[in-house]
């Protein structure tokens, strides 16, 4: 049996509302302008050219149900719609990720990404202002973040995530 995507759709918009409320919370509560969720990036094998697995950041997946491309960021500021970032690049040897299509699209406004070189393009421009959320640390300090994963904005987010919205207790149930 096939998931029901009518299910997800119809919870979708609340799951949203609700993690931007919580975003936009601990933002202005930390003095903060915007967090970028960065979804993560495709690990090396030791001295081989083929990656392990790829994983998506657990805080990137409550948004959004990419669980196969690296490089994707979200962008959450306190008034706009989110923004994600879509990696897509032009590609010649490898399968590119087609444009998503699905239920959840319209609640972010869509960039595509086609050089990871140019992300910095698409995150906030004033990064003392602005909180990363991801594994790549080093990443972030290159990309001009000064506060990557604060402990205040972790411990809000990561409290509210252990209440389940009627859209996650969906997805649970497929």
């Amino acid at each position: 049996m096939g998931i029901n995507v009518k299910n997800l759709a119809k919870n979708y918009t609340t799951h949203i509302e609700t993690r931007l409320l919580n975003a936009r919370t601990i933002l202005e509560r930390e003095g903060l302008d915007s967090m970028v969720i960065h979804s993560g990036k495709l690990k090396y094998m030791f001295q081989d050219d083929m990656t392990y697995p790829f994983k998506a950041n657990p805080l990137f997946l409550e948004w959004v149900p990419i669980t196969n491309n690296p490089n994707c960021w979200i962008v959450i500021n306190k008034k706009d719609k989110p923004k994600l970032v879509f990696f897509q690049p032009v590609d010649f040897w490898h399968a590119v990720p087609d444009d998503p299509t699905d239920y959840w699209v319209d609640e972010f406004d869509f960039v595509k990404l086609a050089n990871i070189k140019d992300a910095n393009n698409f995150l906030p421009n004033n990064k003392s202002k602005s909180v990363y959320l991801g594994e790549y640390e080093e990443d972030a300090k290159q990309l001009g973040f000064e506060k990557i994963n604060e402990s205040k904005v972790l411990d809000y987010l990561h409290y509210h995530r252990a209440y389940k919205s009627d859209y996650q207790l969906n997805c649970l149930r497929e």
